[in-house]
C-alpha cells in the first residue's frame, strides 16, 4: 500500500493539470476565481501572524 499511494496521488495530480489545462479560457477563468477565493477564506482562518509563536519565530529568523 505504500508504494501504491504515492503513484496514486501523483497520477490524480497529473489526471488534474491536463483537466484543468483542457478548460477554455472563460471556464478556466473561473476555476481559477473559485479556487483564488477558497485559499483566500482559509488563509483569513488559520491566519497565526498575531499570535506569539509568529511573534518569536519571526524574531528569531530575522537575527
Amino acid at each position: 500500500m505504500r508504494k501504491i499511494l504515492p503513484f496514486l496521488l501523483i497520477s490524480i495530480w497529473v489526471g488534474l493539470v491536463f483537466y484543468f489545462s483542457s478548460q477554455s479560457p472563460d471556464v478556466s477563468g473561473r476555476q481559477s476565481r473559485s479556487v483564488y477565493l477558497i485559499l483566500k477564506r482559509l488563509d483569513n482562518a488559520l491566519d497565526f501572524t498575531q499570535t506569539e509563536w509568529y511573534r518569536n519565530l519571526r524574531n528569531f529568523l530575522e537575527r
